[in-house]
């Protein structure tokens, strides 16, 4: 008896097992939403472009035909994302827009090798993908210093920068590129006349690169410029500036001051703005060495004073105008001689 139950026990065992083994390999057809993203491999980014629809939102819905055990391993195998290479869908190395048969390029993916399953049928059936090929060049660095007049032209290094471009672009669309080195307002105020300066900027593409697509800067994102601003100064020699005495009107009548033969002009430079400096080389605001004297001065009949400058505009003395200076001068002091007039 207990051997008959043993018999009996095994019988249903093997039929149990024989049943989930058929059953598991039984032809089964199942639908799986995935999401498909066409990507291009870490290697191959900066040669290749691939750009979907935007009808395409990346949602997929797949019809699996397998055994159930098959269907449940692509399912663990597709995963909840999919990436398409343009390897897998078999691109021509020509720039187009494709119609991706989703069903073929994923039944004959990777994770579906070897799981005996097919992909009858996808939602949607084709997506439409465009394919750019990518090349890189190297492109001339304009610096842009703008407010400024600039002595000469600005030196930016590098004075070459890598774009990537799509190799379909024309020769002409291709010489159209240039990447800037513009060096903003910020950097400039405070800048010496004539005197060598740089400035670290950021490179960008000029604006018709911008507009075009797949164009982007490849190197690094900053250049120096070097510049010098052109001066504005002008400097300029006068031979004969004259020399005046002023004195205080209260004792004007009671004393005289002469000045030596040879020091009633002096011979100077002057630098200062353009403008300025023009007008006074001539004559328009001619300058004047005016030895001052007060009342004390002259009583007590100092023998040499300090030369002070101006200019002659309207017939009255002026203070020199913003930015003019004398810079060098055949003497900054003169000899006087200062007698009391005779009582009459």
């Amino acid at each position: 008896m207990a051997e008959r139950i043993r018999m009996i026990l095994i019988v249903s065992v093997v039929t149990a097992v024989v049943w989930l083994f058929a059953e598991g390999e039984s032809l089964t057809t199942r639908t799986e939403a995935v999401r498909v993203q066409f990507v291009v491999s870490e290697a191959n980014r900066g040669l290749l472009r691939v750009r979907v629809a935007d009808s395409f939102e990346g949602a997929a819905t797949l019809e699996l035909t397998g055994s159930q055990v098959g269907i449940e391993a692509a399912r663990r195998a597709l995963g909840t994302v999919v990436e398409l290479r343009p390897t897998e869908m078999s691109f021509p190395l020509v720039d187009g827009v494709y119609q991706v048969d989703l069903a073929s390029v994923l039944a004959s993916s990777d994770q579906l090798q070897g799981l005996g399953v097919k992909v009858t049928a996808a939602t949607p059936a084709r997506v439409a993908v465009e394919y750019v090929r990518l090349e890189t060049i190297e492109v001339p660095v304009r610096p842009i210093i703008s407010g400024l007049d600039i002595a000469g032209e600005p030196i930016v290094e590098p004075d070459q920068a890598t774009v990537r471009i799509p190799a379909a672009l024309t020769p002409s669309t291709r010489e159209a590129i240039s990447v800037l080195a513009v060096v903003p307002e910020s950097q400039l105020s405070g800048v010496a006349e004539g005197v060598q300066t740089s400035r670290s900027v950021s490179l960008s593409l000029n604006n018709f690169a911008r507009q075009l697509r797949d164009v982007e800067l490849v190197s690094s994102g900053r250049a120096t410029v070097q510049f010098a601003v052109e001066s504005t100064a002008a400097e300029e020699d006068l031979a004969s500036v004259p020399v005046w005495i002023v004195v205080p009107p209260s004792v004007s009548e009671q004393w005289s001051v002469e000045l030596a033969s040879n020091q009633t002009v002096v011979r100077v430079r002057i630098r200062g703005p353009r403008e300025a400096v023009s007008r006074i080389a001539s004559s328009e605001t001619p300058l004047i060495a005016v030895v001052s004297l007060d009342a004390n001065e002259m009583l007590s009949r100092v023998g040499s004073k300090e030369i002070s400058w101006f200019v002659r505009r309207e017939g009255q003395l002026s203070p020199l105008p913003r930015g003019v200076e004398v810079i060098s001068a055949e003497r900054t002091s003169v000899n006087l001689t200062i007698t009391e007039r005779a009582t009459p």
